[in-house]
């Protein structure tokens, strides 16, 4: 739209979205055939507008999505087509502060309804606030419902890497879940330097979840929905300062609960995934802007590795019932020019592997054979050098 907004009212906005998309892939994993098409097509229209002042605002959005599938797993077809015509309708509400100069207080409550043609209507609601303590410490909460059609191969391709056949529950469909979130933002200054502070916490409740079971046997990969709860929480902490002119130094832990219970009715974390993990970044620029100078180290903590009782123990005795905590470290230092850069770095310069990475590797036609259950890097350190070229005036 123009200056002027629709009818001539800056405050009526219109607009439009329309995306296609297509992706073909095909696939050999040993004896495992893999061929998948997709065909999708989304549009939506957006009208937003005000009732009475700026401080209340409404948007309405109706779309349209349209995904056709082709995919083949072996011997198994798992063709569908999807057409999904639906409505959005939000309100927002912002409550100036003219001590700040920015709202206080922002409230958005929305909801959708989709009609989908495989599995029927589905109403979404979600609602989100925002309040300003000061311009420095905000808080944020969010709740909602979603749901999805699940990709199963295409979202688990590295079962694949392995001999199991897949077995798929009768009527396996959407997935449903509500979830709620709070995070919390403090910026500070401490020194006459500047930082900041960042919690998130957030859990997700699935009323409706397919499962990947690769617990139930060692040569055998189930699909089938959770035969009870199933949850996630997820905590997210960052500290980010500035201790001296160029250097930025951040440090974040995130901590994840996911379990969801299994066809035995026993509640379990999910494999392969970790509870415990940790980030420390330091990155520096001289003054000059001539050199940087970044690097991580990444700690992963304990997975629960799938369970192997029933393998051979001749085939496993490398592979423990869970992965040790371990540490990744990575650097790189560029030096730039007017146009070009030269970078120099290197990845896993702990050099951590792990060595024992595929059940059965010296028999490929082994029922047991695995290579799906990868947990750290199978690689060792790896450098590199590159260059960049930025043409005058880009």
């Amino acid at each position: 739209m123009g200056k002027e907004g629709l009818f001539g009212k800056h405050y009526n906005q219109i607009g439009n979205m329309i995306a296609a998309s297509w992706h073909q892939a095909n696939s050999t994993f040993g004896k495992n055939l893999y061929a998948a098409e997709q065909k999708s097509f989304y549009w939506q229209s957006l009208y937003q507008t005000i009732i009475g002042t700026t401080d209340h605002q409404i948007t309405v959005a109706p779309s349209v999505q349209y995904d056709d599938f082709s995919e083949q797993v072996n011997d198994v077809n798992l063709d569908r087509a999807e057409f999904v015509p639906g409505a959005m309708v939000e309100y927002s509400f912002s409550r100036p502060n003219l001590e700040m100069e920015i709202p206080d207080l922002v409230v958005v409550l929305g909801a959708r309804a989709d009609w989908n043609s495989r599995f029927g209507w589905f109403v979404t609601p979600r609602l989100s606030a925002k309040y300003n303590f000061t311009t420095e410490s905000v808080v944020r909460i969010s709740a909602g419902r979603g749901f999805r059609s699940p990709n199963l191969i295409a979202e688990n391709i590295s079962l694949l890497a392995s001999n199991r056949p897949l077995h798929f529950a009768a009527k396996l469909g959407y997935e449903d879940a509500w979830n709620y979130g709070v995070n919390f933002t403090q910026n500070f200054k401490t020194l006459g330097r500047s930082g900041s502070f960042n919690l998130d916490l957030y859990r997700t409740d699935f009323t409706r979840q397919v499962l990947v079971d690769v617990d139930q046997s060692p040569t055998e990969v189930f699909f089938y929905h959770a035969a009870g709860p199933s949850f996630s929480n997820s905590l997210l902490a960052t500290l980010q300062y500035n201790p001296v002119q160029g250097l930025d130094v951040k440090f974040a832990y995130k901590w994840n609960d996911v379990r969801a219970t299994f066809s035995d009715g026993m509640l379990r974390t999910l494999p392969l995934v970790a509870e415990h993990r940790g980030l420390i970044t330091l990155d520096y620029t001289t003054p000059d802007k001539k050199w940087m100078f970044n690097t991580n180290i990444q700690i992963v903590g304990p997975q629960r590795l799938p369970d192997n009782s029933k393998v051979p123990h001749e085939l496993i005795h490398d592979f423990p019932a869970q992965s040790p905590t371990y540490g990744l470290w990575s650097a790189q230092i560029t030096h730039s020019w007017k146009n070009v850069e030269i970078y120099v770095g290197g990845e896993n310069l702990t050099a951590f592997q792990q060595h024992a990475a595929i059940i059965a590797v010296s028999n490929p036609n082994s029922p047991y054979f695995n290579g799906s259950q990868l947990w750290a890097p199978i690689m060792g350190t790896v450098g590199y050098i590159g260059v960049r070229f930025s043409p005058s005036g880009l």
